[in-house]
C-alpha cells in the first residue's frame, strides 16, 4: 500500500522573530520545497489582539463584569477573525482542504479549530521547546521571580491537549518524560540551526578577545549570576570587552560592555565577532526543560562555548571535548581564563562543537527526522 503523502500544516505562537517559529518551523521551509513537500505556516495569533480590543471597548459599554467581558470578547474574536477573507483561507480552507497534519508549536486550537480538527480528522501534533508547565523567568531585575513554580493553567491546557493529540514533539527528554504522562506517540527532536559558512569563526589571533552572549532579556538573570567571574577577566584585561545580544538589557557593572540590539539580519555577524560564548543557567526546573540554545548557535558558528552543564544532551557535550563546562562562579573564571590564554584550545573547542551541531541540530538532518515521525504516526496513532 502506498504510504499516505504528508501534507503539513504549523500554527506557531510567533512570527519570524520568534525564535522557536524560526528555529522549529520556518527552517524547514526551503528543505521541504527540495522534497517536494506541501506546507504552509500560519502566526496563531493574527489580527487577535486587534480585533479583541476593539470588541472589549464595545462590551465594557454594556458590561462591567470582568469574567463576562473576557469570555464574550474571546468567542466575538473568534467569530470577528474568521469574517475576514485572510484569516478564513489561511486558518481554515487551507488547514483542513490542503493538509493533512496540523503542528502547534507552542499554541492551541481556537475553539472552531477544535471542531473543525474532529470534523475532518486531521492529524494534530504539540510541538514545546521549554518547561511552558512552570512559571517563567522574571522579564527584568526588579520582577517578582517565580521561576519553576507550576503553573497550573498552562500545565491542565497542555496536558489536555496533549490528550486529544496525535503526538508530541519536543526538544529534550525532560521534556518528553513529562509529556509521557498525556500522550504515548513522542519525539524528541532538538531546536535546529542553519549552519552557514560565511559566519563561521575565524579565529583570527590578531583579533581583540571579546566575550559573547546573546539570548531573550529574561535569560540575562543567568548571566548576572556569573557576572562577577566577567567582571574580574575585564578588570584583568584592559583590551578584553563583553557583547550582549539582546532586545532589551539589564545594567551591568562595567565600562567596557557593548550592548548590541538583536537583529534578524546581523545577529550571526556579530555571533561571528566573538571569541568564545558564555552560556550560564542556574539548576532549575525550569532550565531543565531547556535545551541552552544560545550555546548551540555560538557552536554552529564555530565560536567555542562555556556553559553550565544545565538543559544540554551531556551525551553529546563532553567537557574539554567540544565544549568547556563550569559551574560555580570560579569555574567560569578558570574555563574563560583557558581559552583567553590558548588559542589553540579556542580552535579545537569551536571546531569540535560545530562537527557535534551539523552532527545532531543541524536543519537537514532534523527535517528527515520530523518527516520520519509524521509518517510513523499513521500506523502508530
Amino acid at each position: 500500500m502506498k504510504p499516505e503523502e504528508i501534507k503539513l500544516f504549523w500554527i506557531t505562537e510567533g512570527g519570524e522573530n520568534h525564535a522557536p517559529t524560526r528555529h522549529r518551523a520556518l527552517i524547514y521551509s526551503p528543505i521541504l520545497k527540495k522534497m517536494n513537500i506541501v506546507h504552509y505556516y500560519g502566526y496563531s495569533k493574527y489580527s487577535y489582539s486587534t480585533v479583541r480590543k476593539k470588541i472589549k471597548q464595545k462590551l465594557l459599554k454594556v458590561s462591567h463584569n470582568e469574567t463576562i467581558v473576557r469570555l464574550l470578547s474571546s468567542l466575538l474574536t473568534e467569530i470577528g477573525r474568521i469574517g475576514t477573507p485572510y484569516y478564513l483561507v489561511r486558518f481554515f480552507l487551507i488547514p483542513f482542504l490542503r493538509v493533512n497534519r496540523i503542528i502547534y508549536l507552542r499554541c492551541f486550537p481556537s475553539w472552531p479549530h477544535r471542531i473543525m480538527i474532529k470534523i475532518f480528522r486531521k492529524k494534530v501534533y504539540f510541538d514545546f521547546d521549554d518547561a511552558l508547565f512552570l512559571q517563567r523567568p522574571a522579564k527584568n531585575i526588579n520582577e517578582e521571580c517565580r521561576e519553576g513554580q507550576r503553573n497550573e493553567p498552562m500545565a491542565r491546557q497542555i496536558g489536555d491537549f496533549l490528550i486529544r493529540c496525535d503526538g508530541a514533539i519536543v526538544s529534550n527528554q525532560y521534556l518528553a518524560d513529562w509529556s509521557s504522562r498525556f500522550c504515548k506517540n513522542i519525539c524528541i527532536i532538538p531546536t535546529s540551526v542553519e549552519i552557514k559558512e560565511k559566519y563561521l569563526a575565524a579565529y583570527a589571533p590578531e583579533q581583540p578577545i571579546i566575550l559573547g552572549w546573546i539570548g531573550a532579556p529574561e535569560n540575562q538573570k543567568y548571566l548576572s549570576a556569573v557576572f562577577p567571574a566577567i567582571k574580574r577577566v575585564l578588570d584583568e584585561f584592559p583590551q578584553i570587552m563583553l557583547h550582549i545580544i539582546s532586545s532589551h538589557f539589564w545594567e551591568f557593572p562595567h565600562t567596557r560592555i557593548q550592548r548590541i540590539s538583536w537583529d534578524i539580519q546581523t545577529y550571526q555577524a556579530e555571533i561571528k565577532k566573538f571569541s568564545m560564548g558564555l552560556a550560564p543557567l542556574d539548576d532549575t526546573l525550569w532550565t531543565r526543560g531547556k535545551m541552552q540554545f544560545k550555546a548551540i548557535q555560538c557552536a554552529a558558528q564555530g565560536v567555542p562555548v562555556v556553559a553550565s552543564p544545565v538543559g544540554f544532551d551531556l551525551l553529546h557535550w563532553k567537557n574539554d571535548e567540544n565544549i568547556l563546562l563550569a559551574r560555580q562562579i570560579d569555574e567560569y573564571y578558570t574555563q574563560i581564563r583557558r581559552l583567553i590564554d590558548n588559542i589553540d584550545l579556542r580552535i579545537k573547542i569551536g571546531r569540535a562543537g560545530l562537527e557535534t551541531v551539523r552532527r545532531y541540530y543541524d536543519a537537514n538532518a532534523n527535517a528527515r527526522l520530523l518527516l520520519n515521525k509524521l509518517c510513523d504516526s499513521t500506523s502508530t496513532s
